[in-house]
């Protein structure tokens, strides 16, 4: 049994429920819940089975989780809930059901103090950011040094991500350290999105101009 990312001795480590929830293996999630299996089954950094399947983009395994009453904001040591772990790399159709069953949309992690919605748009991760704003995100939100989610997806070059957090009303003007979103995608040699943010900039400013 393999998997990216993860050699044959290291699944053996991990709990059954979690390995299974890992690789998407719908039959035996089933069979292990209705065996006894905890749903809250985790390795020994707390990463659970809900973990494993939200990030790793199993939808079905989740469904089947939170079903059987796996706890949707268990945290790892570092903090990680299931939700804010598969905000990166996990999809909108696993990311929905742990915000439909009430996660966190604001929980932050303990090494970086990153939120789903900053490893949304670190990743350029369209779909699940939108989720995350619909369901009460802060597009405005920024991190200790004034780093905002717009610069995030900036700088990582997300014109989806970029567009989506216009229209929710986060400020192409604001900056950090002297450094606005516009500056970060130029740096990274993303000139249309720069572009883009340019023109945000230009028609916020017009759009202030008209209403004094």
């Amino acid at each position: 049994m393999g998997i990216e990312g993860w050699t044959d001795e290291e699944l053996e480590l991990l709990p059954p429920l979690v390995q299974a929830a890992l690789t998407g293996d719908e039959v035996s999630v089933k069979g292990l819940l209705a065996n006894g299996a905890d749903p809250d089954s985790a390795d020994g950094d707390g990463w659970t089975a809900l973990h494993a399947a939200a990030t790793n983009g199993h939808a079905r395994c989740v469904d089947l989780l939170l079903a059987a009453g796996a706890t949707v904001d268990s945290l790892t040591v570092d903090g990680f809930t299931p939700l804010l772990n598969a905000s990166g790399p996990g999809t909108a159709e696993s990311v929905r059901p742990l915000i439909m069953a009430g996660a966190e949309v604001s929980h932050r992690d303990k090494p970086t103090g990153a939120s789903p919605a900053a490893r949304a748009s670190d990743y350029g991760n369209a779909g699940v950011l939108q989720l995350l704003l619909e369901a009460g995100a802060d597009p405005h939100e920024q991190d200790e040094e004034g780093f905002t989610l717009l610069m995030t997806a900036a700088e990582g070059g997300s014109m989806e991500c970029v567009n989506l957090l216009l229209a929710a009303g986060a400020d192409p003007d604001r900056t950090s350290q002297g450094i606005s979103a516009a500056d970060l995608a130029q740096r990274m040699g993303h000139d249309p999105l720069a572009a883009r943010l340019r023109q945000a900039s230009y028609l916020a400013g017009a759009s202030h101009l008209v209403r004094q």
